[in-house]
């Protein structure tokens, strides 16, 4: 459904309705009636949407059960992190060290689950 769709990609970028609604430029009212199912948008904001989140209109409309690729949703959690941890006083450098550190760890258990292939 798509009320849903939106809320779960909206809380996934760490954003409140209104923080929503100003990024987007649309009112609040409009975003809570999205995301109620009260309104649905025309096709060009559907479109909109979409790009914004990094989305196909599809995964919105729940017509596939996936997001565009997994990169986009891994993407979508390292913005969400980055945003609390410099709203909690984190500095850049600090923020950027972490996602480095995540970035190795990936790439070694990438390599361990080669090997023991």
């Amino acid at each position: 459904m798509f009320a849903d769709k939106l809320r779960e990609l909206r809380k996934a970028k760490g954003l409140t309705q209104p923080e929503f609604a100003k990024a987007f430029n649309v009112a609040f009212g409009t975003v809570s009636m999205w995301e109620t199912g009260k309104r649905q948008p025309d096709f060009q904001t559907l479109t909109r949407l979409a790009e914004f989140f990094g989305v196909t209109t599809d995964y919105l409309l729940d017509r596939e059960n996936n997001k565009s690729s997994a990169a986009t949703e891994l993407k979508d959690v390292y913005f969400n992190f980055a945003k609390r941890a410099q709203d909690n006083g984190l500095d850049p450098e600090d923020i950027e060290m972490i996602l480095t550190l995540v970035e190795r760890m990936k790439k070694k258990k990438s390599d361990d689950q080669k090997g023991t292939l």
